[in-house]
């Protein structure tokens, strides 16, 4: 646990340096976090933070939203809930916090509109159980949204990955198409972007045979299409299969 105390406070005593030294870095680091609200679907309505970190700068951007923020600094976490955690903009938005490990969430399938990950996924322990659990999280059809820094010189000491943007993109493929990507090339290079998790394919209309589909169950009609109609088509099926086998 010292080990990580002191590169967390390295990490600290850098950023300090960077930003005393420099505007331009600092209106570079945030450009990103605008950059990805902008991708945040308008329906979406759950939103998981993965190592939300102790500013609570995402919450500003999605006051309609359910908000879970996750990191493994756990003193992180009580400040947030002390300076956010009453704040209720809109009755059906709501924010809440969780001490985990990226590799593993507590959060059972398919929970999130969106998973966001700014600056984060770099310092995981196991990458590819990382984006397992995201793929796992995230509802079919969701936006996993990223920001990592894409340079293989970066010398952070929690930076796990240093990686150039192109490996960062095949891992990330492993959830969804990348439907987006950028980078800025100064200090840090970023790369940002957005995935979508595939959608499960629709069964077939003509598939009437009793077994539940997204259109429907031939004797329920929950679905798209009423029990009648159901019926109906399935007789209409079943005329053409004899029609076509004289």
């Amino acid at each position: 646990m010292g080990e990580i105390q002191s590169s967390i406070a390295a990490n600290r005593e850098q950023l300090r340096e960077r930003v005393v030294a420099d505007e331009l870095f600092v209106h570079q680091h945030w450009a990103s976090e605008r950059q990805l609200v902008s991708y945040i679907p308008p329906h979406a309505r759950t939103i998981l933070d993965i190592g939300c970190g102790p500013t609570g700068g995402l919450l500003s951007h999605i006051p309609d939203m359910r908000y879970f923020g996750t990191d493994f600094v756990h003193q992180y976490l009580a400040p947030l809930r002390a300076q956010h955690g009453a704040v209720k903009p809109f009755e059906f938005s709501s924010r809440d916090w969780s001490a985990c490990a990226m590799e593993s969430l507590p959060f059972a399938d398919a929970s999130f509109d969106v998973v966001y990950a700014r600056h984060s996924l770099e310092h995981s322990l196991n990458l590819g159980q990382t984006l397992s659990e995201i793929k796992r999280v995230l509802k079919p059809g969701g936006a996993f949204v990223f920001c990592v820094p894409a340079r293989v010189d970066d010398d952070e000491p929690t930076h796990r990955m240093r990686w150039p943007a192109r490996r960062w993109l095949r891992a990330f493929a492993t959830i969804g198409d990348i439907a987006h990507h950028g980078q800025h090339t100064y200090f840090i290079d970023e790369l940002f972007g957005y995935a979508v998790k595939a959608s499960p394919k629709v069964p077939p209309l003509w598939r009437l045979d009793g077994r539940i589909t997204a259109y429907g169950h031939y004797f329920t009609g929950q679905g798209l299409i009423s029990v009648p109609t159901l019926r109906m088509l399935s007789k209409v099926k079943s005329a053409l299969k004899r029609l076509l086998q004289r």
